[in-house]
């Protein structure tokens, strides 16, 4: 009957009015005795399959067994039309979810997104097309217990309504189709309908957007054919009915054509709304789903530290491609076993001879293997796979993963965590040098060693990116790292080209092992899997064009162009997408930034990258929303800014410093993309330093802090005039270092020469009354004026030769016979007046035969 009544489209129902008005495109208008029986007849189908559901209730498929540490895996599949829900769609993939999967991490719930917009190979016929949506809802089914969740999104469309000869006969069957339905319509009925599922959601869009919608898309927004439309609006009642509680309406805004990809898209703003019940919804079932899902922010401490170090590790493993030799090198180590990889360094490069003397050494020690490898080319990836196959087998093993939480940098940290493993039962004497200095941590650190030697057990050690330590660049780095380690303990420490810890590295006799690139083939197969945890699939001719773009050899460009391809809502241009990508890091960085940008509508984003790129360590996570907020006014940044910021940032950007947290970049790559890119021109670089110097100076409440970074930004925004007034007036200024201090004052002075064989020149006079007052030349100052530099403030040692200070002939005519400090003039016989002196900062060089005053311009 359906079939006759498609060929009666064209010249019966498609004439009828769009109802782009009041009434709604969804209303009854004229429906036909015959359209109304298809439509009846296929929902006493459907409550036929409901009932029968409900008679059997089978028993659902499951493989959603708990993973280790207990995790459990969440797909949320997405059901729409297609090229009318772009935009809905696109907010729920860059900013939803997002937010969702961190949430869903911190309870340790994996969200996997099951979005079709495009992943299907375009050489699929439609009715494999058919079964792979199907099939996906399959997969749904079985990781949540037959109680998917599942998202559907209805605006004016009922979809695509396949022949019969279209759909394959096994998939009739295995899936009860109702011919004469839509794909979508089918897609609901297989994840809600037939069971009643409570984790499924309905949203209904108002069509009242259509009527600013440009006529020319309005077939893409809006079905004319009678049937579709009473399947439509019978549809929507029926949810309605079976689920009142999951269905909710929201309003759109028609927001102009977006050309962007390549072909004409409509875009739909207002969906906030939209975004956020549906957030809340997740969020509500996925609690009732799996209430013993503990929240690991609840935690103690020291055990949240190590969930969230094993959650880091476990994604990073997931995606370990082409290196199972390099494991098998690391698994040889371990075992004692041989390899013609492991490069024996049996001297060290350079002496060792203090270290060999503090530590307790024997014969028989065993030595380090350090893993040496390029930035981006997933060492840290190998080592958390190792760490997890190794912890299988041999379960008396500690890692440590700096860079994976903000405490993981910290070296005190990592040695009051090791030293625990090595010896849980401490004494009262020993517990308080674990609580001590680092040197107090490293004497324990011998003694513990000292003490392992004589226990029964075989430990293993792991500590990756060593290079990143709060240590890294100080003469004390890696101090703590034994010249060899008792026999019964393995240890593997790994860093990057970082020229510091090399050299430190190099102190040791070693196993050397060096990372090499990935072959090309395995680049390929880590698209494949990444796109594939997200249900993604490229053909092999976009698979191809994809390793012809890249000229990198490391898996860092190819997780970071899959993760720019996964967002690309547009299928029909993704090999356009493909062949424009930039083939370089640093050019597909900038790319990242452009999108970044372009999605955020409240300029946070690219406030946070300037501010992180130009500041010296990185943000103050406590301070983070008065950097990104008015600092003038002091107005904080809204809150949800920031955490919608943050999440569109969260692979770009890490937390680093312990106890002090910094928001800073993950990659040098990154920071060098933001600065080409946003920070191009003087005067761009100079707006944000002006900006960071605005923070320090009126809203930071760490004087240590301003005394630092306020400096540094005032010069480099060039607020000459502002830097004095600080360096001269300000208290907290005398926090800084002298040697900083006359660094600043160097820049500032005058270039003229006041060199006594220089005629008009005079020295710095002080009369007797000023020579003693007290904070002279800065209020922090507490040194007497005859002992204080004249320029910087500094204290001036009355022994050795303290250099006098000196004015040019230029400005010798305000001082000519006057006191620096008051202007008062100072007779020539004045014998208690003194020679204003400078420090040795400050005479340093030619310095000392410069004048002492300050040209703020």
């Amino acid at each position: 009957m359906y079939a006759k009544y498609k060929k009666d489209l064209t010249d019966k129902t498609s004439l009828e009015p769009s109802g782009h008005g009041q009434a709604g495109p969804c209303h009854r208008n004229d429906v036909s005795d015959d359209v109304k029986k298809v439509v009846t007849d296929c929902w006493v189908e459907v409550g036929r399959q409901m009932k029968q559901h409900d008679e059997l209730r089978p028993q659902p498929v499951t493989h959603n067994l708990p993973a280790p540490g207990g995790w459990k895996s969440v797909h949320l599949f997405v059901s729409s039309t297609f090229t009318d829900f772009f935009s809905e769609r696109e907010i729920l993939v860059k900013k939803v979810f997002p937010e969702l999967r961190e949430w869903c991490s911190e309870r340790r719930v994996k969200l996997i997104e099951v979005d079709l917009r495009w992943g299907i190979p375009s050489d699929s016929t439609s009715g494999e097309t058919i079964a792979i949506c199907l099939e996906e809802l399959d997969n749904c089914h079985a990781s949540s217990e037959g109680e998917p969740f599942f998202l559907n999104m209805l605006g004016e469309r009922y979809g695509w309504m396949p022949d019969k000869n279209v759909v394959p006969l096994e998939v009739q069957k295995k899936y009860s189709w109702i011919l004469g339905s839509s794909i979508t319509f089918m897609e609901i009925m297989h994840g809600a309908l037939r069971s009643r599922n409570r984790n499924a959601v309905f949203f209904f869009r108002d069509p009242s957007f259509l009527s600013d919608l440009p006529d020319e898309y309005h077939p893409k927004f809006e079905d004319v054919d009678s049937l579709c439309r009473e399947h439509l609006r019978v549809l929507k009642s029926k949810l309605k009915e079976i689920f009142p509680a999951n269905t909710f309406d929201y309003t759109a805004t028609y927001g102009g054509i977006d050309a962007s990809t390549g072909r004409n898209m409509v875009q739909i703003t207002d969906l906030d709304d939209f975004a956020n019940k549906c957030l809340a919804f997740f969020k509500t079932a996925i609690e009732k789903k799996y209430p013993d899902q503990q929240d690991i922010t609840n935690y103690k401490e020291t055990d949240q530290e190590k969930e969230l170090q094993t959650i880091f590790i476990t994604q990073k493993a997931d995606l370990v491609i082409g290196r199972d030799d390099d494991i098998q090198v690391l698994m040889n180590y371990i075992t004692g076993a041989d390899s013609d990889k492991l490069d024996k360094i049996a001297k060290a490069e350079t002496t060792i001879r203090e270290k060999g003397q503090a530590w307790e050494l024997c014969d028989d020690d065993n030595l380090v293997c350090v893993v040496e490898g390029r930035s981006g080319w997933g060492k840290t990836s190998l080592l958390s796979r190792f760490v997890i196959e190794t912890n299988t087998k041999m379960p008396d093993l500690f890692f440590h993963f700096c860079g994976s939480t903000a405490r993981s940098y910290s070296e005190h940290e990592l040695l009051k965590s090791m030293i625990e493993f090595l010896s849980p039962d401490l004494s009262d004497d020993e517990l308080k040098l674990l609580k001590g200095s680092t040197e107090e941590q490293i004497d324990l650190l011998n003694t513990v060693l000292v003490r392992f030697r004589q226990c029964e057990r075989n430990a293993i050690i792991v500590v990756d990116a060593v290079n990143e330590l709060n240590t890294k660049n100080s003469i004390s780095h890696l101090a703590w790292l034994p010249p060899s380690i008792p026999k019964n303990l393995r240890m593997v420490v790994s860093c990057n080209e970082h020229a510091v810890t090399l050299a430190r590295l190099r102190e040791h006799p070693a196993y050397w092992f060096k990372l090499a690139p990935l072959s090309p083939e395995s680049l390929k197969n880590i698209a494949i899997k990444y796109l594939g945890n997200f249900k993604k699939k490229l053909d092999e001719q976009q698979l191809s064009c994809l390793m012809t773009r890249s000229q990198v050899d490391g898996p860092l460009w190819m997780t970071l162009m899959c993760e720019e391809l996964r967002v690309f809502g547009d299928f029909r241009t993704i090999n356009k997408k493909i062949e424009e990508m930039p083939d370089s890091l640093d050019g597909l960085f900038g790319v990242i930034l452009l999108r970044l940008q372009a999605e955020d509508d409240t300029g946070c984003i690219k406030k946070a990258l300037c501010s992180m790129a130009s500041s010296e360590a990185g943000i103050l996570s406590s301070d983070i929303l008065k950097v990104l907020g008015d600092t003038e006014k002091k107005e904080f940044a809204p809150a949800l800014h920031w955490a919608q910021a943050r999440r569109h940032l969260k692979p770009y950007i890490r937390v680093t410093g312990f106890p002090e947290e910094y928001v800073t970049f993950y990659h040098e790559a990154i920071w060098k993309a933001v600065r080409k890119n946003l920070l191009s021109t003087p005067e761009e670089d100079r707006t944000w330093q002006r900006h960071l110097a605005n923070y320090y100076q009126y809203w930071c409440d760490k004087p240590y802090m301003k005394a630092n970074y306020l400096p540094l930004h005032l010069k480099r925004a060039g607020e000459n005039e502002r830097l004095i007034e600080y360096l001269r007036n300000d208290a907290n200024s005398m926090m800084m270092a002298p040697f900083q201090r006359s660094r600043y004052f160097q820049d500032l002075r005058c270039f003229r020469l006041a060199d006594k064989v220089m005629s008009m020149t005079q020295d710095v006079k002080i009369c007797w009354m000023c020579c003693k007052r007290m904070r002279a030349f800065n209020p922090g100052n507490m040194n007497l004026a005859e002992h204080s530099c004249v320029i910087c403030a500094a204290h001036c040692f009355s022994f050795g030769n303290r250099q006098t200070g000196r004015i040019c002939s230029f400005h010798a005519m305000k001082f000519r016979n006057s006191c620096f400090l008051c202007n008062h003039y100072i007779f020539p016989n004045d014998t208690k007046a003194i020679a204003g002196k400078l420090c040795n900062g400050c005479a340093f060089g030619v310095n000392g035969k410069k004048c002492v005053m300050i040209n703020v311009n």
